[in-house]
């Protein structure tokens, strides 16, 4: 007999492994929806490496290249696209969540899993890091 709540885990560990690689592509269509408002040319590249090389899924780097911006403030706008996109993504969610009848434990931890990652995503990406979000806000900010 197989115990439910290893299979609940097993479920959710499943659900929050779809739910980080689905918000690093959000992220990044958030970016790319920007830069091809401002007719930057945007290309998606997943599951490449930065020399355009195919790599594994762990080390594979997700990222969006467009050409260069006409003024700074288009590179500002495209920058900041990405984090939004996953705080408008988890607040989606977390009304989702709300207007729900019923919540059960099952449901908070779903829900869990599917919010916290576009959080931190949003978090970590404005950290002002070397080639991060964070950083090109960060130096147009100064």
């Amino acid at each position: 007999m197989v115990n439910k709540s290893l299979l609940f885990g097993a479920f959710l560990g499943l659900i929050l492994f779809a739910s980080l690689f689905g918000n690093i592509a959000v992220h990044e269509f958030g970016h790319w929806m920007v830069a091809e408002h401002y007719g930057l040319s945007p290309q998606m590249h997943f599951g490449e490496t930065l020399d355009g090389e195919k790599a594994s899924l762990f080390s594979a780097s997700f990222f969006t290249t467009y050409s260069a911006p006409v003024c700074s403030n288009q590179d500002l706008f495209v920058t900041l696209a990405g984090p939004m996109a996953n705080i408008v993504m988890a607040v989606l969610f977390t009304l989702l969540y709300f207007k729900m009848p019923k919540k059960t434990f099952k449901i908070n931890m779903l829900f869990l899993v599917m919010v916290i990652p576009a959080v931190l995503s949003a978090m970590v990406n404005l950290l002002p890091l070397p080639l991060s979000d964070g950083a090109t806000i960060l130096s147009y900010l100064r």
